[in-house]
């Protein structure tokens, strides 16, 4: 669905941010993630928390920061997914910018205020503000620090060779756009297909807005064998639907979301192999091969040859994956990176030997 871009929006100085934090059962970090939003440095927030049917001491835990601070409302609902809880949230907002927030993820205390300050500093036509996140464990230590591409302007195609955002927590969007796009497809889970919720949004707010980021790690991505990007099969099929369904409105992308799904394979192949499932993880590299060999060769290229040689000392010259102060901070508490991380302004290209991404700001409008 296409958004009307004719009218954009100047923030005002004090711009209520509505923070959508849909949780399921999610004691065992809630409150963690919950204290994360409470001490954000930008303080003009509501906070929704929209309960999807727990079974567990979730309710209980949220209502203590509901008791204690009047910023924060706990919504509850029937399970339904966590789209549909999403939904929920951004409809009852009364912000003109929501914030989403998985119940098991982390913030840095400027992530809201780094953000606000570029959507002011961008300008009105923007739709989406996004970061960097550092992959983190279950203790909230550090796994990984990786170097993704950032891209502002209209960047649908860069998009659509890879997910910029990467998970649902690192955004800061118009509301009025999210609810013209649709909000996030709830039908997935009724397709037994859930996991690219998010994708297909971006991936419409792409397509009718300009987008900025900040360059800071803000956000601690949650990476257990037990979440939901663990269901490697549901989310091939989530994003193979999504992409389907994209490419009846954008034909000539074709070739760009061959590399996304190749680099969506690779990742999962990686993730299968870090949680112990080789056959899975082989699983993941036959369906690269059999469905794009020659990008498959290239990802390996870069994914595997590259950072061996890169720690043998080896200089090739090309791009690295991850931050040069990973190791520094691997191990650490994702706290450690609100002060000491260096930023990263300047683009790193994805693929060694794709075409190069243009411009998002001189390329023009699609």
């Amino acid at each position: 669905m296409s958004c009307d871009r004719s009218e954009g929006i100047a923030l005002d100085q004090d711009e209520l941010v509505s923070v959508i934090v849909p949780a399921f059962n999610a004691e065992k970090w809630i409150t963690e993630t919950l204290s994360c939003i409470a001490a954000q440095t930008y303080s003009d927030i509501e906070v929704l928390v929209v309960d999807d049917g727990s079974t567990d001491s979730t309710p209980d835990l949220v209502n203590r920061f509901v008791e204690s601070d009047a910023r924060f409302h706990l919504i509850t609902k029937s399970n339904g997914g966590v789209a549909s809880a999403r939904n929920l949230g951004i409809e009852l907002a009364r912000g003109r910018l929501i914030a989403p927030c998985d119940a098991d993820d982390l913030w840095s205390s400027n992530k809201l205020e780094l953000q606000v300050e570029a959507w002011k500093r961008a300008g009105p036509n923007v739709g989406l503000v996004y970061c960097r996140s550092a992959s983190i464990d279950s203790d909230s230590l550090i796994l990984e620090l990786p170097i993704t591409p950032l891209h502002r302007g209209r960047v649908l195609i860069d998009m659509c060779r890879a997910n910029l955002i990467g998970n649902g927590s690192s955004t800061l969007m118009r509301r009025d756009a999210v609810l013209a796009a649709g909000g996030y497809d709830a039908s997935l889970r009724v397709r037994n297909a859930e996991g690219c919720e998010d994708f297909k949004l971006y991936l419409q707010l792409s397509a009718d807005y300009d987008f900025d980021y900040v360059s800071d790690y803000c956000v601690g991505y949650r990476q257990t064998p037990s979440n939901m990007s663990s269901g490697a099969f549901r989310m091939i099929r989530s994003q193979d639907i999504v992409i389907g369904e994209f490419l009846e409105q954008f034909p000539h992308l074709k070739r760009e979301f061959q590399w996304n799904q190749s680099w969506f394979l690779n990742w999962l192949r990686r993730k299968s192999i870090t949680n112990g499932r080789y056959l899975e993880s082989l699983g993941m590299l036959f369906k690269m091969i059999m469905r794009y060999p020659g990008i498959t060769a290239r990802i390996l290229v870069e994914s595997e040859l590259v950072p061996a040689f890169q720690r043998t000392g080896w200089d090739l010259k090309i791009s690295p994956t991850m931050h040069p102060s990973a190791r520094a901070f691997q191990g650490q508490h994702f706290r450690s990176l609100n002060a000491d991380c260096p930023k990263r302004d300047h683009q790193h290209s994805l693929h060694i030997q794709a075409p190069a991404p243009e411009d998002a700001e001189t390329r023009g409008r699609l």
